[in-house]
């Protein structure tokens, strides 16, 4: 629940005011949506690699970008009566039905460089197959390309943070790995354990605890007895009992 709501628990903590989630909307950037699409195909549905058809996410964060969506629906007006946030919030409704009126017979891709142009800052919102062709994320090397023993050849997505040099996974240079198998690192986990062991392979079936002398550990507030472990000399053949 906790890292479901990390903004939450961060309010809480620094003791500041949350305000309630507002779906696809914000509290202080208005319009700030998704809206439907031309479909772009005779099928009606996405065409991989162009974002075609779906949804267009727009976010006003400024007067300037507020006045340049207002001139690309053509109502200019709306710059002057609606300036603010909160003035264009109580209007949300008539704005987001022109702008659904303007998004509709283009393509996600058509209306977001048509908007980024005018410096409305809009985006298509992209499938999983859009995803995996889109040019940015291939020259950023996001998708690679790992064999893994079981499933074999495998595109995976490498971690999005990069360090110079040293990092492991793919974000430092470093290769990227499939995920492992069951039993596949044990060998080396149990390396420190089985040195100077015959047949150290054994150990997993035969037990390493046993092989080491290592001892399990023991309940909190129990206390270590001498003989059978029961409190009473080794050989007497007394029961035991946990206290």
């Amino acid at each position: 629940m906790i890292a479901s709501a990390p903004d939450a628990v961060l309010a809480h903590v620094a003791g500041v005011a949350w305000h309630q989630r507002l779906g696809n909307g914000h509290h202080t950037m208005s319009p700030h949506d998704v809206y439907p699409c031309g479909s772009g195909n005779e099928h009606g549905g996405n065409a991989p690699g162009t974002g075609a058809g779906g949804w267009l996410a727009l976010a006003v964060g400024d007067e300037g970008q507020w006045t340049a969506l207002c001139t690309v629906l053509g109502r200019d007006d709306w710059a002057l009566t609606l300036p603010t946030p909160a003035a264009r919030r109580n209007a949300i409704d008539q704005i987001d039905d022109a702008i659904r009126a303007w998004t509709g017979p283009r393509t996600a891709a058509e209306a977001a460089a048509i908007l980024q142009a005018a410096g409305v800052p809009a985006e298509p919102v992209l499938s999983f197959a859009d995803l995996a062709a889109d040019p940015h994320l291939a020259a950023r090397q996001a998708f690679v390309d790992v064999e893994h023993p079981v499933l074999g050849r495998q595109r995976v997505l490498r971690p999005p943070w990069r360090f110079s040099a040293g990092g492991r996974g793919g974000s430092g240079g470093g290769p990227v790995r499939p995920g492992p198998v069951l039993g596949a690192d044990t060998d080396a986990i149990l390396a420190p354990f089985t040195k100077g062991v015959e047949n150290a392979g054994d150990t997993k079936d035969a037990g390493i605890r046993k092989r080491r002398g290592m001892r399990r550990p023991r309940r909190k507030g129990t206390e270590r007895r001498s003989g059978d472990g029961c409190g009473a000399p080794a050989g007497e053949g007394r029961s035991c009992r946990r206290r």
